[in-house]
């Protein structure tokens, strides 16, 4: 009888050696062949340039090339469901903006839920603010609620998408001043940058892709979202200074599926963390004005949603969006 449990106890033993083996193997070993990272927004825009900045110095780091490859939809939602469907084994990763995970739920249907998604790392955080051209006649924010207020339905603007920090921003001016005035979303900041420019809309509510356009001239900064003023427009007011008290920050941050071995997703995080110690990632982070020192790992990306879900939800549900808008 003692002879039977011994032989269980090591048969027991074996097996649990072998199912654990490949993975703690996988783990020491990781990475041995390319990482394919799906960007979720377009070319050129924020996401697209700090995420293939940081991803190149990362690869040096984890050994391995890193494949950025663009598959824009709705801000980086589409690549969220398309990255949850994919083997946990740290190969295939999307980029996409932390507040996909704890704000677009509460303004649609998305392809994903939060316990299908590993959050790797928030490199960064985005830089926002309210441009309008500067041949329009609004020479400040005050100038342009003004004329919204006496013309109603008059004034377009364009965002990086819906449901974005944006598009919220926008909103909750609109109804704290009784404003009504009208999204227009494109796929990214470049094309909703491209509108104003172009004389489609006559605002752009928009990440810094509105940068180089008005340090040449061609628009009118005239109010960021961010807590504190942006570091290339030091005159230009946040939106907390004229009374607006909303927070719709967010940043580019890494996402795998479910069920990623730790130490694949430690390495990972790690080599980013790193990576944002490198010259050519900082240089792309000050051409965008947007910080190179902010940097959340997998376990604080965590706890930001965690926190997040519930504000984000309270401020749309007061704003009658989204899953919450009472039809009339």
């Amino acid at each position: 009888m003692v002879c039977q449990q011994a032989i269980r106890k090591l048969l027991l033993a074996v097996i649990l050696t072998i199912v654990t083996l490949p993975q703690i193997m996988f783990g020491s070993d990781f990475p041995t062949k390319p990482i394919k990272l799906e960007i979720g927004l377009p070319p050129g825009g924020t996401s697209d340039l700090t995420t293939r900045a940081i991803s190149s110095e990362a690869s040096k780091i984890l050994g391995q090339p890193i494949i950025c490859i663009n598959t824009p939809g709705s801000a980086g939602i589409l690549v969220m469901g398309k990255i949850k469907n994919q083997s946990p084994d740290g190969y295939i990763l999307g980029g996409a903006p932390t507040a996909n995970a704890y704000r677009n739920p509460h303004l649609r249907e998305v392809p994903f839920k939060l316990g299908e998604l590993t959050p790797i790392c928030e490199f960064s955080e985005f830089g926002y603010g309210v441009a309008v051209r500067t041949e329009s006649p609004w020479k400040t924010w005050e100038e342009l609620v003004d004329y919204a207020k006496k013309h109603p339905s008059e004034i377009k603007y364009s965002t990086a998408s819906s449901g974005t920090g944006q598009h919220l921003g926008m909103e909750y001016v609109s109804k704290k001043y009784g404003i009504q005035w009208s999204q227009v979303p494109f796929l990214g900041g470049v094309e909703a940058t491209a509108a104003v420019l172009g004389g489609h809309v006559q605002v752009t509510s928009n990440t810094t892709e509105f940068k180089e356009h008005v340090l040449a001239g061609r628009l009118r900064l005239l109010l960021v979202w961010n807590p504190k003023r942006l570091r290339s427009f030091p005159d230009v007011p946040t939106a907390k200074e004229k009374g607006i008290d909303v927070q719709v920050a967010s940043g580019p941050a890494l996402w795998g599926p479910t069920g990623m071995p730790e130490e694949v997703v430690t390495k990972i995080d790690n080599a980013f963390k790193k990576a944002t110690q490198a010259e050519s990632f900082k240089q792309v982070c000050i051409k965008l004005d947007m910080p190179y020192d902010h940097y959340l790992d997998h376990k604080e990306m965590q706890e930001l949603i965690n926190k997040q879900y519930k504000i984000m939800g309270d401020l749309i549900k007061s704003l009658n969006m989204g899953i919450y808008e009472i039809k009339k």
